[in-house]
């Protein structure tokens, strides 16, 4: 394989346009890498959100999944902040607690702007458990 990187179907690869599906609709977006301190792994950003490279990102474990991250210090205190949920606050929507950001393509190193949503935890819960329910019946 050469430099780039398959994941769940869909191959992510430089910095240029990426043809990605959702629902059955194809569509564009141009996204660039940010490179993780902790992993040769790497996180996708949307064009607008590249200067988020100013900061250390990482791989933190967060329950059952690993996550994009990064500390900041806050006087004597240390917040870890996560990329999606940042991401998603640049965009305008509602990231209180209690709000799940969802990775549509369920790849959590895909922070573009065009994957992520804010689901309340009912609605995500649901939205998974359709899934889980989908592959049971399909018998994957």
């Amino acid at each position: 394989m050469d430099s780039r990187v398959q994941w769940a179907g869909m191959r992510f690869g430089g910095s240029g346009p990426m043809r990605k599906r959702i629902c059955r609709h194809w569509y564009y977006t141009a996204m660039k890498m940010i490179a993780l301190s902790n992993s040769d792994g790497v996180a996708w950003v949307s064009d607008e959100d590249t200067d988020l490279d100013c900061f250390s990102w990482y791989l933190k474990k967060s329950d059952h999944k690993w996550y994009v991250a990064t500390s900041i210090r806050q006087g004597k205190k240390v917040k870890t902040l996560r990329l999606h949920r940042l991401v998603a606050a640049r965009m305008g929507l509602c990231v209180r607690a209690g709000i799940n950001v969802h990775h549509h393509d369920g790849n959590p190193m895909n922070n573009t702007r065009g994957n992520l949503n804010a689901l309340g935890h009912i609605a995500h819960a649901n939205y998974h458990a359709i899934g889980r329910m989908t592959d049971e019946n399909s018998g994957q």
